[in-house]
């Protein structure tokens, strides 16, 4: 998609009219949670989208109980104002806006509320009456008049009624150019994960400068994976096109006990496959959890670059060393040995010059290649220095190896037989990459292939 100003479509309407639902058809498939409990969505969940020949960018937003100005119910952990807060930026540079109704429950005070708001915004609307699911209810467009919009457009999200009519009036409203310039692809995507209130939210704030997305002492705040562009300056006053992922928080398996939090998680992870570098942010107050060794294997296991972040330094640095900490953390997170280890604190903006300087880094090792000739002669010396250990009167015999990908690091090695390589002797092999060759913030990778030595025989790897 080109680099143009992409005109921008903000969904609003009070909680569970469809709003999400809404988002993940006009998109085409499914990025915002969905399911019937009000007050899913929180933070604004936005992405490019097309339809036919149109480019625009469209921005999901949590539900308007938020202009009522929490009135009684207290409940709501100050979300309703952190929610209006971000709705309110998104509304006042959009190009569009899609007011939703629900036409079983008609008109309410809330859509009255909603509607008054935005008629002082002064912005085009396009009311969209949803769950229309039979010509009853499309008569209930009469009572939405007072809303101020005209007549409703009807339609059904979840059987796909009138949504192509619904784009089409959409098309037209939308300007050519719009206020939104899309930013141009990432050079590196970043997923910041952990378990619930280590700080998440507030590390991307504070990377950001601006609280871009909703921080509480609530676990559980961050529910979609949310993807957020920005630049940041390197050392050398390199600058890094990026695009930060947050995420929910992962809490144990036995704790999950809503389908919030089991769609969250699903997010979660998909979010670190997806993600080039992951920075895994730990609390320096609690000793490492069994949640975060499952973390630990999750982002191993999918390969990714890894930053281990632990949050809250501040609190902490005068009851326990920096060289005791971070023992413990290496010795109970094994799945992240790979991974360098900062302490900062979110709340001060401590040690995040470091970490900036460090994503850099190990960006650096994602785009370093090594030629093969270097390959064989560092397992040739390493097999010299120490030999593979005899098993059952055999052993490994290593005849060719090359650098197979960068991220992560895959070495392929060509053996007389695999069976003979043990697990320590493969762990020792990565360890001594880790040594010699400059993969900080990666995790090595060794495939074995058998192969006869007459297929090697010939190779002059010296040259």
């Amino acid at each position: 998609m080109e680099n143009i100003n992409l005109p921008k479509i903000v969904i609003i309407g009070r909680p569970n009219v469809g709003k999400s639902s809404l988002y993940n058809r006009i998109l085409g498939r499914q990025e915002a949670i969905v399911l019937r409990e009000s007050g899913i969505t929180r933070d604004l969940v936005t992405n490019p989208a097309q339809w036919e020949e149109k480019q625009f960018l469209l921005c999901d937003t949590g539900g308007l109980n938020l202009l009522m100005e929490q009135r009684r119910d207290k409940s709501a952990h100050g979300f309703d104002s952190e929610i209006r807060k971000r709705l309110v930026q998104a509304a006042e540079v959009a190009d569009l806006v899609l007011f939703v109704v629900d036409a079983h429950d008609g008109l309410t005070p809330m859509d009255k509320e909603v509607a008054g708001y935005l008629r002082k915004t002064g912005k085009k609307v396009l009311l969209v009456m949803n769950k229309c699911d039979n010509p009853q209810f499309a008569e209930a467009a009469d009572d939405m008049y007072p809303l101020g919009f005209g007549t409703p457009i009807p339609i059904s999200i979840v059987h796909n009624y009138n949504i192509g009519e619904l784009m089409e009036e959409v098309v037209k409203l939308l300007p050519e150019e719009g206020c939104y310039e899309l930013p141009p692809e990432p050079d590196l995507k970043i997923a910041i994960v952990g378990r619930p209130n280590v700080g998440k939210s507030s590390t991307i704030n504070r990377l950001l400068g601006t609280d871009r997305v909703i921080v509480s002492d609530v676990a559980g705040t961050t529910r979609d994976a949310i993807d957020i562009p920005m630049e940041i300056k390197g050392p050398n006053d390199e600058l890094l096109k990026v695009q930060l992922i947050d995420t929910a928080g992962l809490r144990g398996l036995r704790k999950i006990d809503t389908v919030v939090e089991r769609f969250s998680m699903m997010r979660t992870e998909n979010a670190i496959k997806r993600a080039d570098l992951v920075i895994f942010i730990t609390d320096a107050e609690d000793s490492a959890t069994a949640q975060d060794k499952r973390i630990a294997r999750m982002i191993q296991d999918a390969g990714t670059g890894c930053i281990v972040l632990a949050n809250k330094w501040d609190l902490v640095k005068r009851r326990i060393s920096y060289e005791e900490f971070c023992t413990n953390l290496r010795y109970v997170l094994p799945g992240v040995s790979y991974a360098p280890v900062l302490f900062a604190s979110a709340k001060t903006g401590y040690n995040y010059s470091n970490l900036i300087a460090k994503i850099f880094k190990v960006r650096e090792s994602m785009q370093q290649e090594i030629p093969t000739s270097i390959v064989n002669r560092f397992f040739e010396d390493l097999v010299h220095r120490y030999s593979p250990p005899i098993v059952k009167g055999r052993a490994l015999k290593i005849y060719y190896g090359l650098l197979q990908k960068v991220t992560p690091p895959t070495f392929k090695l060509f053996v007389n037989d695999k069976a003979l390589c043990t697990r320590n002797y493969l762990t020792f092999m990565r360890n001594k990459i880790e040594d010699i060759f400059d993969f900080e913030g990666l995790p090595i990778r060794i495939n074995l292939e058998n192969r006869s030595r007459d297929e090697f025989h010939k190779y002059d790897y010296k040259k």
